[in-house]
């Protein structure tokens, strides 16, 4: 089992442009002597969905986890064991030391090898990451009806990464074939809702 913590870690990236909202985000990042393919791992997606706020603001989403395209899925069938959950603590109230209150201060990608594993990392310094799988609904590939869906990219250019993250949603019926772009690696990152969010799509 891999984990992979972002939230208030220091990240060693050297960031010439960040531009970002709640549906998109984009980075643009030196070289520096490296690779753009260190950029496109579960790390730095994780890293990407924090930024946009996603599981901050959208309560009906219990987690992210990779999937499939549509083209990629037809041609063989199969499931990623990545999961980007969320990672809250417990803080003590300025009020009162015996009062707490509980507020997200970042995420946790998780990569099980167990297939059989729905453990998710253990808590630790008053910390716990959220995977409530068991009454959440999801799909198996990227067909819809599905809102707040990820792309994630990574393109090498000359001297620079450009790090992206866009939100969309899949239309009922909706296919997304893995988009073929030169010098560009795209992944795509799915919710788990709640049944009561996934009934509200339609």
């Amino acid at each position: 089992m891999k984990i992979i913590t972002t939230g208030f870690i220091l990240i060693p990236y050297i960031i010439n442009t960040v531009q970002g909202n709640n549906n998109h985000y984009t980075r643009v990042i030196s070289k520096n002597g490296g690779g753009c393919e260190r950029y496109t791992g579960l790390r730095s997606a994780s890293f990407a969905i924090y930024k946009l706020r996603l599981l901050d603001h959208i309560k009906d989403i219990r987690f992210y986890e990779k999937t499939f395209y549509a083209d990629e899925y037809k041609a063989s069938p199969g499931y990623y064991y990545d999961y980007i959950l969320r990672k809250v603590c417990n803080s003590a109230s300025a009020s009162t030391s015996t009062d707490t209150r509980t507020h997200q201060i970042g995420v946790v990608g998780w990569h099980s090898n167990n297939k059989g594993n729905d453990h998710p990392p253990a808590s630790k310094g008053g910390c716990k990451y959220i995977y409530e799988k068991e009454g959440s609904v999801g799909i198996n590939y990227a067909v819809g009806r599905m809102d707040h869906v990820v792309e994630y990219s990574v393109c090498d250019k000359i001297s620079t990464c450009v790090v992206s993250a866009t939100v969309f949603n899949l239309k009922d019926g909706e296919e997304r074939n893995k988009p073929v772009q030169h010098g560009c690696v795209f992944s795509m990152y799915t919710p788990r809702l709640t049944t009561s969010g996934f009934n509200r799509l339609f």
